[in-house]
């Protein structure tokens, strides 16, 4: 599968015409990129990072696909509409699908201060943080705006870097 990320127009380009992967594996890579690229053909994506967004959510999802591990198009729309909706200063995650096929969003600042967000499926997103001795974990509605709990804890994870 070839995929161009063009800076002018800070949008992933998918490219079928040259495209000449026949697995089964870069079959269902290819169909959830174009459905989730069609369904949410807005500007919201390029608003803040967005070949960056889509990138790094794409690097992740190809390198889980090589080890049999798929994303579905629902994860995939949910983990960029929420990297989307981050506040204009807030760093981007790195970005990871474990086992289970669910997209992680890992902020890792030091050893005391980091927070993981894993996106499957449903409306649920769970996460687990680390900021300085609390140790925070549980579930938190998304339904396409930051969930409070998400941008507290964002908050206190890079106001502690500032030193605040």
């Amino acid at each position: 599968m070839n995929l161009a990320i063009a800076r002018s127009t800070r949008r992933a380009v998918y490219l079928p015409l040259i495209d000449e992967a026949r697995s089964k594996t870069a079959a269902d890579l290819r169909d959830d990129v174009q459905e989730a690229a069609e369904v949410h053909n807005d500007r919201s994506v390029t608003r803040r990072h967005g070949s960056e967004i889509v990138g790094r959510l794409l690097r992740a999802m190809t390198k889980a696909t090589r080890d049999n591990v798929y994303v579905s198009v629902n994860a995939f729309r949910q983990a960029k509409d929420l990297l989307s909706a981050l506040p204009d200063l807030t760093p981007l995650p790195d970005v990871f699908v474990d086992n289970d096929g669910e997209i992680g969003l890992d902020w890792d600042e030091d050893r005391r201060r980091t927070l993981t967000v894993n996106i499957s499926d449903t409306p649920l997103l769970r996460y687990s943080a680390l900021i300085g001795p609390d140790r925070l974990f549980g579930r938190m509605a998304f339904s396409g705006d930051v969930p409070d709990t998400l941008s507290f804890m964002l908050r206190r994870l890079y106001l502690g870097r500032a030193g605040n």
